[in-house]
């Protein structure tokens, strides 16, 4: 979640919604590794660790929670396989009503991004979509999941090498690339430098 456009409250209600609907689907036991928050430790977090039942960390330079990459592969215990196919039967009956496909993709990403999922396949499948059918509903609205990635990419990476200490090796990790050349290319893509010199760029005067 990019840090610096929302509020404290903002911040925590996003996180605390998508820690309720893991729990709605794993289970009302299920807990996070660990919560990140980019605003100061307030003066009572006891709040919050009650509710996230795991230890939270602020002035992080992202908003989100880990938790084991095994998690997003458990069986949903309120899954109803009739229903969903009846609820897709509707909505491939009412295109002109049909959710915005692309903005759903892109809050997965945020959400998935932190955990080093934000994949094709871990993004439809959270969309109840097979890859291939999500591929055609983006290209139906004139976007695709490379081009919805790289775009949430280039936000978070601007955010993490502005407002963090974060070395290119660990921002490139953050961002899910495999490799620090293969953010580099994409950086230099996007920006026309390196993520190095960028920062330089935006922080020489501090």
């Amino acid at each position: 979640m990019k840090a610096r456009h929302f509020s404290c409250q903002a911040r925590e209600l996003a996180v605390s919604a998508y820690v309720h609907l893991f729990r709605l689907l794993l289970g009302e036991n299920w807990a996070p590794t660990v919560v990140y928050f980019s605003h100061a430790r307030p003066d009572g977090p006891t709040l919050h660790q009650r509710f996230f039942r795991c230890p939270v960390q602020f002035d992080s330079p992202l908003d989100g929670f880990e938790c084991p990459a095994a998690d997003l592969d458990r069986v949903n215990v309120r899954a109803d396989a009739a229903m969903a196919s009846h609820a897709s039967l509707l909505l491939d009956g009412l295109p002109g009503e049909r959710p915005d496909a692309a903005g759903m993709v892109v809050r997965l990403i945020h959400a998935l991004l932190p955990m080093g999922r934000a994949s094709l396949r871990n993004v439809a499948k959270a969309m109840a979509r097979n890859p291939r059918q999500l591929q055609r509903q983006l290209a139906v609205e004139g976007t695709t999941f490379e081009s919805l990635l790289a775009d949430v990419r280039s936000d978070w990476c601007e955010t993490l090498l502005k407002e963090s200490a974060l070395t290119i090796d660990a921002v490139a990790t953050r961002l899910g690339y495999g490799h620090p050349s293969a953010f580099i290319r994409f950086f230099k893509q996007r920006q026309g430098m390196t993520p190095g010199q960028w920062r330089q760029q935006h922080l020489g005067g501090r």
